[in-house]
């Protein structure tokens, strides 16, 4: 079963009533969702943009991984499109941590946050003529997850290495401070 627009919204609703300071911040999704374009399709764009997710994973130090992303050429969390085989929001940021970074799903641990996204971030992305896409937006929805002692295996065509990270407020405002506000 495919994530429908009415579960994003009910996950933006109890995010922004825990952080109701990113209610601007969040405005163009707010805004496509109340026009009920469709969100969830990489090749979706009516509303300006679409929804993507990520994994904000932690090792046993607390250092957060981060994957460089080849097509963007920048620094993120592993992550990606949504697909119609995703059940849920955190059931796509699972499949993309295990797809671009080999960690085996029984190497994850626990999940912070109970299943609920610890951060929802909107990023613009450039266009790109060679995939016929225009400047676009990517509301990310970024869950966590603690991992001990992982051994990655990097899916070469998109991710260019890896660094775990202790700071990275530069990269993720606001990121650091929400995790440290959830226990684990």
């Amino acid at each position: 079963m495919a994530v429908r627009n009415s579960q994003i919204q009910s996950t933006v609703r109890e995010y922004l009533a825990h952080w109701p300071d990113e209610t601007a911040g969040l405005a163009p999704l707010a805004a496509a969702l109340q026009e009920d374009v469709p969100l969830c399709g990489r090749h979706e764009f009516q509303g300006g943009g679409h929804v993507t997710c990520g994994a904000a994973v932690l090792n046993a130090s607390g250092d957060v991984l981060f994957i460089l992303n080849r097509p963007l050429d920048k620094w993120l969390l592993p992550g990606g499109h949504l697909e119609l085989t995703d059940a849920s929001l955190h059931a796509a940021a699972v499949r993309e941590l295990v797809e671009e970074t080999g960690i085996p799903r029984s190497a994850i641990g626990a999940e912070l946050n109970e299943r609920k996204p610890l951060d929802i971030g909107l990023y613009q992305i450039p266009a790109n003529p060679k995939k016929n896409e225009p400047a676009h937006w990517h509301a990310d929805f970024c869950f966590g997850f603690l991992v001990d002692r992982p051994e990655l295996h990097l899916q070469v065509s998109e991710i260019g290495g890896f660094a775990w990270k202790k700071s990275f407020d530069d990269l993720i405002p606001g990121l650091a401070q929400k995790l440290k506000s959830i226990d684990r």
